[in-house]
């Protein structure tokens, strides 16, 4: 149609493109659905030369468990490209009194207190939520994959977390997936069953290291970063 201002898109643009009930996991509004990992223009801050953020639309992560030579630029992946305006930066504010902090353009509210909270699977890390009372609310949850993404900032390295929160999981520079996943978020979005075993169920996880997202499942200490909807 003689357009030409197409450019690739952020991490966070084609984030937006994801549906996780779906498979591939992307919008069923596109025609051509292909599964696989697709760049992005956001570079990964461990080393941005040569290194940058892709999402796999087959199963919906982003991370490696510590495997960076999936990020290496030189890789050959899918692309899909993008025009217009680009997104919203976002807007934080933190309480100190309460330990909230509030962005403004999701208009999402997030627990920080200073005590990092661990829970070994979804289902306590749901009630912990729950139970949860904090700067006189008591209506907060458990974040879904989309809304966890939100607080993440990938300029940033160990931790990719937006520098307005005071609690910030980091692990340091060793790089096993063990260690990798000391650095995890539970989220409430499912990932399936276990392929050799359906009583085995896996939620996405949010690394607070790198930004990026995988799966987990009960028995793993994951960490667990409270939200609610501002009013």
């Amino acid at each position: 149609d003689g357009i030409s201002n197409w450019r690739l898109p952020t991490f966070e643009e084609l984030q937006t493109l994801q549906d996780f009930g779906k498979y591939p996991k992307i919008d069923p509004v596109f025609n051509t659905k292909k599964s696989g990992k697709y760049w992005t223009s956001t570079e990964y801050p461990f080393d941005p030369s040569t290194l940058a953020y892709y999402i796999d639309f087959s199963r919906g992560f982003s991370a490696s468990y510590g495997d960076r030579s999936v990020y290496e630029k030189s890789n050959t992946y899918a692309v899909r490209c993008v025009r217009g305006e680009p997104l919203q930066e976002r807007k934080f504010t933190r309480d100190a009194t309460k330990n909230i902090v509030t962005d403004h353009t999701t208009h999402l509210m997030w627990e920080d207190t200073s005590h990092i909270t661990s829970k070994s699977s979804v289902a306590e890390a749901i009630k912990y939520c729950e139970d949860m009372t904090l700067g006189g609310y008591s209506d907060w949850h458990l974040p879904n994959i989309n809304e966890i993404y939100t607080i993440t900032d990938k300029t940033h390295y160990d931790p990719a977390i937006n520098a307005v929160f005071n609690n910030r999981v980091t692990i340091g520079s060793e790089n096993s997936s063990s260690h990798y996943r000391k650095a995890n978020y539970w989220t409430s979005t499912y990932y399936g069953p276990n392929s050799d075993n359906e009583n085995v169920h896996y939620y996405r996880t949010l690394n607070a290291r790198d930004g990026a997202s995988h799966r987990c499942k009960y028995g793993m200490d994951m960490h667990v970063r409270c939200v609610r909807t501002a009013q």
